[in-house]
């Protein structure tokens, strides 16, 4: 039955690829906004908001379906992350905690959690069927998806960054930008962070990278790429984003290690790709406080101050964020609170916002972050022991196929370009994990970070069937 209709399974899949991606970052906000004045413009966003929500739900009853029609096929990697979110899902149901009543207040938002491993499970349920069936080019084509949808959202955020940036004098770097503040809402739903902007744009830079290095004849292309090029680290510097320019210096010692060109031309390319874009904003700094902003000179004065105050974060700033006091909670967590099983998903949030209002008249909090910023202590505090265990075999795992790939079969920066973005993208994925919860729950991180794998693994499979 599946075979005949091979085809439509692989649209259908496709299909819930992209309602699982419109799903990410869709919270009920905006229930006060249910007022029969409302303009019809945003009753629509909120009803679009709404189904953006549930979609997971109806993708899994779809996705549960074909598991009946289509043979097994036992994946050591999706199995261990389905079971690491099983287990919290039944935590949710098993645990008598009042996580559900202290984190969330708007209406409908106690089901967040059970949206967040319904969306994970999907996303492994896709892989699942697509390894089995074999579509021809169904992760390029995922990919494909996956980089246009973040880079329209790229897009429609950094207009509305370059415009703060020239219409407010006080304005210097994007990640002080209004544009972007916590409490402010696009199209009735939270704005995604800087961190998490400038992630998306470094994952265009690593795939445009490798497009403009590989043996493409179309000159157009080249020359596109080298445009989206120069625009990514232009928006990741203003963004003064350290975990992105990890990525950045990543790709960098990856090209001079294993890049087989001539020294003098990987420097040349470093000066167009990195330094000249960095130029190019200080340059327009330069030309909005001199040519395109009409001030006193005494105002002039405050705004070489206000440049001071807002000087690189990358170069002044040599802390962790107030990591290091986030990760010191939460052992402090964990030991007070005898944690074995683990509390479910998402229970960063709950224990550390818990553990911030029981001890702030006694100790010095100087970071209120309810953020666990740690893959490890995050599945730690969710998991428990189980998924602890469950998080350091996955990376182990992937450890061991980019090693294999790039010092074994020996065809990292080769001519191709799936498989090359693939590489830097997961190294740099396991890197990010160390300072954010990143792929240890349903996130971006983890739908490219499985995509990048199995993009691997199809390599590694076709080499095999060669050899033999």
């Amino acid at each position: 039955m599946i075979a005949k209709n091979k085809k439509r399974l692989e649209i259908s899949l496709l299909i819930c690829w992209i309602a699982t991606l419109l799903s990410i970052n869709s919270n009920l906000y905006g229930v006060e906004y249910t007022d029969y004045q409302i303009l019809s413009i945003k009753k629509n966003l909120l009803l679009f908001n709404y189904l953006r929500f549930y979609l997971p739900f109806i993708t899994i009853i779809f996705l549960l379906s074909l598991f009946f029609f289509i043979k097994k096929k036992f994946n050591l990697v999706l199995c261990a992350f389905f079971f690491y979110f099983f287990y919290q899902l039944i935590l949710l149901f098993v645990l008598n905690n009042d996580i559900n009543e202290r984190v969330y207040t708007v209406l409908g938002e106690k089901i967040k959690n059970y949206q967040l491993v319904v969306n994970a499970i999907s996303t492994l349920l896709i892989f699942y069927y697509s390894n089995i069936i074999k579509f021809k080019d169904f992760y390029k084509n995922l990919l494909i998806i996956t980089i246009t949808f973040i880079g329209f959202i790229s897009i429609f955020f950094c207009v509305q960054l370059m415009w703060e940036f020239f219409s407010k004098k006080e304005t210097y770097y994007f990640y002080v930008s209004n544009a972007l503040a916590a409490e402010q809402l696009s199209l009735l739903q939270a704005n995604p962070r800087i961190t998490g902007l400038s992630r998306m744009i470094l994952l265009i830079f690593f795939l445009f990278y490798f497009i403009n290095i590989s043996n493409l004849k179309i000159k157009l292309i080249k020359y596109f790429s080298s445009i989206v090029l120069f625009s990514c680290i232009f928006f990741i510097y203003g963004m003064q984003s350290r975990g992105s320019w990890i990525g950045v210096l990543l790709l960098i010692f990856m090209n001079i290690l294993f890049y087989k060109e001539k020294i003098r031309k990987k420097i040349l390319t470093l000066i167009i790709l990195i330094f000249l874009p960095i130029i190019t904003f200080h340059l327009f700094i330069k030309i909005k406080n001199y040519y395109l902003t009409e001030v006193t000179q005494k105002e002039k004065v405050e705004s070489t101050q206000n440049l001071a105050k807002n000087q690189e974060r990358l170069s002044s700033n040599y802390t962790t964020s107030g990591r290091t006091e986030i990760w010191r909670n939460i052992i402090s967590i964990v030991k007070e609170e005898k944690i074995i099983l683990g509390k479910g998903p998402q229970s960063d949030r709950y224990l550390l916002t818990k553990y911030i209002d029981k001890n702030k008249n006694i100790i010095n909090f100087q970071i209120y972050e309810n953020n666990a910023s740690n893959a490890i202590l995050y599945s730690y505090l969710c998991g428990g022991i189980f998924g602890l265990f469950i998080i350091i075999f996955l990376y182990i795992n992937f450890a061991y196929i980019i090693y294999k790939i790039t010092f074994v079969k020996r065809i990292f920066f080769k001519n191709n370009i799936l498989l090359n973005f693939s590489i830097v993208t997961l190294s740099y994925l396991l890197i990010r994990s160390i300072f954010e919860n990143s792929f240890s729950l349903f996130s971006i991180d983890f739908m490219i970070l499985i995509l990048c794998y199995f993009i691997i693994s199809e390599t590694n499979n076709k080499l095999l069937r060669k050899i033999n």
